[in-house]
């Protein structure tokens, strides 16, 4: 097995509560990112404990469970396969026209030696185009 290491980021002219409110709601996943479909397993309320099923565009479907939850700011998930972390950060800085963010996607995992390479070439470009959605849906609303 070797580890895979994805980290993207992209600044957003965006209030941090509207970034928070898209990225936050596994429900609106798919207003942003390329998935086909998400689905709960039990409440659909973001907290720790929480599963979640998505089915990327690319990789079929994975089960996520949201370890850690800082309402506002980040949320972390662990997927079920590979086994990893998948993480989503929002941060503000304040500039002389108001606040603005950053939104910031992170997996680390473990996958088999030959397909490590190729496994993180696709979270990256997932991630990238997760990104651009995430900030041409935030400029249309």
């Amino acid at each position: 097995m070797a580890g895979v290491s994805v980290r993207e980021r992209r600044d957003l002219d965006a209030d941090p509560a509207a970034v928070w409110a898209l990225v936050a709601d596994p429900e609106r996943i798919a207003e942003w990112a390329p998935v086909v479909f998400v689905g709960w397993m039990g409440t659909n309320l973001p907290a720790v404990g929480q599963a979640f099923f998505i089915s990327w565009l690319t990789d079929g479907a994975r089960r996520f469970e949201i370890d850690e939850w800082e309402a506002g700011r980040r949320f972390r998930c662990v997927v079920d396969r590979p086994a990893g972390h998948f993480e989503v950060l929002v941060d503000t800085t304040v500039v002389s026209g108001g606040p603005r963010s950053s939104l910031e996607l992170r997996f680390a995992g473990e996958y088999g030696l030959v397909s490590s390479w190729l496994r993180a070439s696709v979270i990256r470009m997932l991630f990238k185009r997760a990104l651009r959605g995430a900030a041409r849906e935030l400029d249309e609303s």
